[in-house]
């Protein structure tokens, strides 16, 4: 283990895991607990199972090197349509590596679906992931970005996450935040 906890399954993935969309997405999942979402989604049969799922984590080799394990464990499971990678990324870094990954002929802008779990530790690191979303986020109406934080994160902290997305104007973002959870949606209503 580690002190970023990367090892570990917590609550926003299990969650998250139970959200995502299916069908022929992209999808990119952002340290969402030992990559479950990630897997899960790539192990739907065809009718379900997204074309692409790139996961992602803190890119030090103790982290990946779970990552990279329970990847390869579960390749075994995934569909054959569906195209999996991992790599590392640090938010804050260019996003052009995570958006050069792509299936042959597969042209998109950026991800159908992006997930974001336990992301948000402390109020001034809360812009870094507002910018790689922008960054990531297919330019199309149905794309969507999924943030969960588990109750051991701050309300305060959630807060001012959302404050910061609509303080940003993002053209074209609207947020649902369901009453009883910790998680919000933001979606393009606009090209």
């Amino acid at each position: 283990a580690n002190t970023l906890l990367a090892d570990h399954l917590c609550s926003p993935a299990l969650f998250l895991a139970e959200q995502i969309e299916t069908g022929e997405i992209t999808l990119c999942d952002k340290k969402t607990g030992c990559a479950l979402p990630s897997l899960l989604a790539a192990a739907w049969p065809e009718y379900r199972s997204p074309v692409l799922v790139v996961t992602t984590d803190y890119p030090d080799e103790r982290i990946l090197g779970n990552l990279r394990n329970n990847v390869s464990k579960n390749r075994c499971n995934f569909n054959q349509r569906c195209h999996v990678q991992y790599i590392g990324y640090e938010w804050g870094e260019d996003t052009e590596p995570l958006l050069s990954i792509w299936v042959a002929n597969l042209s998109s802008s950026g991800y159908d679906v992006v997930i974001l779990s336990d992301l948000l530790h402390f109020d001034s690191s809360d812009a870094v992931p507002v910018t790689a979303i922008t960054s990531l986020l297919a330019k199309s109406a149905n794309a969507r970005v999924h943030v969960a934080a588990g109750k051991y994160i701050a309300p305060s902290v959630c807060d001012n996450f959302l404050i910061l997305v609509s303080e940003m104007e993002l053209t074209g973002w609207s947020v649902r935040r369901p009453q009883m959870t910790r998680t919000c949606t933001l979606s393009r209503k606009v090209l």
